[in-house]
């Protein structure tokens, strides 16, 4: 298997590059047979713990709310629905000779297959009957791209199978008649997927353009659309350029926040008796009597009520 394919040859020349310390979180790396709509292959890999449950089983069916106070009424139940599935078995006779009878029938049946399924139904009937339903609906993922159709996605399972037909090792005629057939299939494939996204681009221009002219789709084309920059690189002093978010950082608050250093002159020294000292200052002078007045005959003017403030 090769990560690169065209018609002149095969090779190994995509990599994936990692780290040491990322090394360690990938894995399940792998070439995939899916159609890429390219001479490379996509390389899948996963980040991040590896699973060791691979085979963990996942059951799609119908489950049940199963609740110990519920255990006799289901008893009870599957006592009746037997006896409608199994014609030999008579109801009210108890359980130990129900049982009894349910072995009898099983020993003497040949179509084991069809007592399996008779007695898996009463079961479903009586859990039905005794036992809430669990809401297993799964909710309506969300496509990774607004253009997909299913039509595309049945597009891409035929053209995966013919590009694993087409590496037939038994027949040159054959392989060549299959090759020539997976490219077709190929090029109607990219085709649809062009003729989509444009359909889909046109759709979005119509909508936002009858809600609002000026909306996103017309920034866009007129390439108005802000982008927030970030400074990643300044130049120092030196004349040097940082390397990395974290040195230009750096840099910046060296710049804005320079050091507190031991050594300061008399200016300073005054500041800090000065702030040391306590604040020894006259209080003010009181309210004379023209002075409340006057206030009083502005709050009449403005509508303020005069008096305490209650809050």
């Amino acid at each position: 298997m090769f990560t690169f394919h065209n018609s002149r040859g095969s090779s190994n020349i995509d990599l994936t590059i990692t780290n040491n310390s990322l090394i360690a979180d990938v894995h399940e790396w792998e070439i995939s047979e899916e159609e890429s709509c390219s001479d490379h292959n996509y390389l899948k890999y996963k980040i991040g713990k590896a699973n060791n449950h691979k085979n963990k089983y996942n059951y799609q069916g119908i489950r049940y709310v199963v609740k110990e106070d519920k255990y006799y009424e289901y008893g009870r139940k599957l006592e009746k629905e037997i006896p409608k599935f199994f014609k030999n078995i008579i109801y009210k006779v108890g359980v130990e000779e129900m049982d009894m009878d349910l072995s009898t029938t099983v020993a003497k049946e040949n179509d084991l297959e069809r007592l399996v399924d008779s007695f898996t139904e009463a079961m479903q009937t009586a859990c039905r009957a005794a036992f809430k339903i669990i809401n297993t609906q799964s909710k309506t993922q969300k496509k990774s791209v607004p253009w997909w159709t299913d039509s595309l996605t049945i597009m891409r399972k035929r053209i995966n199978a013919l590009r694993l037909h087409q590496r037939t090792r038994n027949n040159e005629e054959l392989r060549e008649s299959r090759k020539h057939k997976y490219h077709e299939e190929k090029k109607k494939y990219q085709y649809e997927i062009r003729r989509e996204k444009l359909n889909s681009w046109k759709e979005y221009c119509n909508v936002t353009a009858s809600l609002n002219p000026l909306s996103h789709a017309y920034k866009l084309a007129t390439g108005k659309v802000r982008t927030n920059s970030i400074m990643t690189t300044l130049r120092k002093p030196d004349g040097t350029v940082t390397s990395s978010i974290l040195e230009t950082m750096n840099s910046m608050l060296d710049h804005l926040i320079t050091d507190d250093g031991e050594e300061e002159n008399q200016h300073h020294k005054n500041i800090r008796k000065m702030i040391d000292e306590p604040i020894y200052t006259s209080d003010d002078a009181k309210f004379n009597q023209r002075e409340i007045k006057q206030n009083r005959k502005l709050q009449q003017k403005e509508g303020t009520r005069i008096g305490w403030d209650y809050k």
